[in-house]
């Protein structure tokens, strides 16, 4: 059963365009992991507001910013979030999308430094954004999961795998740290996988970060999490699609096209050759006494030679040309823009000479032969039936007269 994500794509397009509020206005959206994250993030920014009413701030240093308007920064991290969830529908959160949503975190909380990493399945970084602080000083965040924190006050957290201090005043210490004062940090995790984290060092005013502090960045760090997940699972499932149809559509032993894969090219070399005025050129190869390899030296011995032959003949085709197998020893092939006889027959014979190389099995070497019925568009038929049919008769008349050669199907047609 496919993920439920694509539901979502409607009420996103809404929620990042700004054209609805979340909380009350759609109730799929109520109803949804976005949704609840939305709310999560308006109930943590109403705390937030609630406190700085009735706080009164100490004096702060001169970096920072003189007033601050708190409805226009909640605004700022809503619509950073709304984008970031926005992204659900597409594959995984930008670096500029991030960047906002940081930006408007650290503007209300108002912290000097942060920044945002996302890990990849192997846990390797493969994004990064920072503000107020370097990319190398981001990227030593990192190295503070295998610190020994004390363990009296603050809470802990799990982040990649490793517990850490939230509140690590501490952490000055025990190593030399950049920012002396406070710090966050914060997993971008959901369902127990790690997609990375949120750091944040030292407030404009000196305190330490409070649990309003926490749910806010852990809001952010839910949205992350969730389009994170997202478009992994979205990966997982295109990997999954593509190898399902790769399957269905080639021959297991070998893995060249299989006949339903072959009909379709045929069709559409057909369709060529009918608008450009070209000829089309199908050759149907059989292998000689390929029954005597099984029932002598095994199936075993027969899926080596078939797999060694497959790859071989690989080499006597262009680009743009088609080799199948079509079930036990009979070989397809589709070949445009063969002008002449004289260039079918070239081809005819590198393929015979192909399959006449020795194939080194068990100490022995096998040597196979074959027979190849060669039919052409448009002289021996002008669709598929046609044309499949008068190759293979072509192939088993080159039979009859030997091993290891080709017949023409017009020459049978005469």
């Amino acid at each position: 059963m496919l993920p439920n994500y694509y539901r979502l794509n409607s009420e996103l397009t809404e929620l990042a365009s700004g054209g609805a509020t979340y909380r009350g206005a759609n109730s799929l959206v109520n109803e949804t992991s976005v949704g609840r994250q939305l709310q999560a993030m308006d109930a943590a920014l109403n705390a937030k507001q609630h406190a700085s009413n009735a706080t009164s701030y100490p004096a702060m240093d001169t970096t920072m910013p003189a007033t601050v308007d708190s409805p226009t920064e909640r605004a700022k991290l809503l619509v950073a979030t709304r984008a970031l969830l926005a992204t659900l529908s597409q594959s995984l959160p930008h670096n500029d999308m991030l960047q906002s949503g940081l930006e408007a975190l650290m503007e209300l909380i108002q912290v000097k430094n942060g920044a945002i990493g996302v890990l990849d399945e192997q846990g390797t970084l493969t994004q990064l954004v920072c503000a107020g602080m370097s990319i190398e000083d981001s990227k030593n965040i990192l190295t503070f999961s295998d610190v020994e924190c004390p363990s009296s006050g603050g809470d802990t957290s799990k982040v990649c795998g490793h517990t850490v201090k939230i509140c690590a005043e501490e952490l000055q210490n025990t190593r030399p740290l950049v920012f002396p004062s406070s710090l966050i940090l914060i997993p971008i995790s959901i369902s127990d996988q790690d997609f990375g984290w949120i750091c944040l060092c030292e407030k404009y005013d000196q305190s330490a970060f409070n649990e309003e502090d926490k749910k806010l960045t852990l809001s952010l760090a839910n949205a992350i999490a969730l389009v994170m997940e997202n478009a992994r699972k979205m990966a997982e499932f295109e990997r999954t699609h593509q190898h399902l149809t790769h399957t269905a559509l080639h021959d297991p032993l070998t893995n060249l096209p299989n006949r339903t894969l072959l009909y379709d090219r045929l069709i559409q070399a057909i369709n060529h050759a009918n608008r450009h005025h070209t000829r089309l050129t199908l050759m149907f190869c059989d292998l000689d006494d390929f029954k005597m390899i099984n029932d002598t030296l095994g199936h075993h011995a027969g899926d080596q030679v078939l797999r060694t032959i497959a790859e071989r003949l690989g080499s006597c085709i262009r680009v743009n040309d088609t080799l199948a197998r079509i079930g036990g020893d009979e070989f397809i092939f589709v070949l445009s823009d063969l002008e002449s006889d004289e260039q079918v027959e070239t081809v005819a014979q590198k393929i015979l000479d192909t399959i006449s190389q020795p194939i080194s099995f068990a100490e022995n070497d096998i040597v196979m032969f074959g027979c190849i019925g060669i039919a052409t568009y448009p002289f021996d038929g002008k669709d598929t039936e046609s044309l499949m049919k008068n190759a293979d008769n072509a192939m088993y008349t080159s039979k009859k007269r030997g091993k290891n050669n080709y017949f023409f199907a017009r020459e049978m047609l005469a």
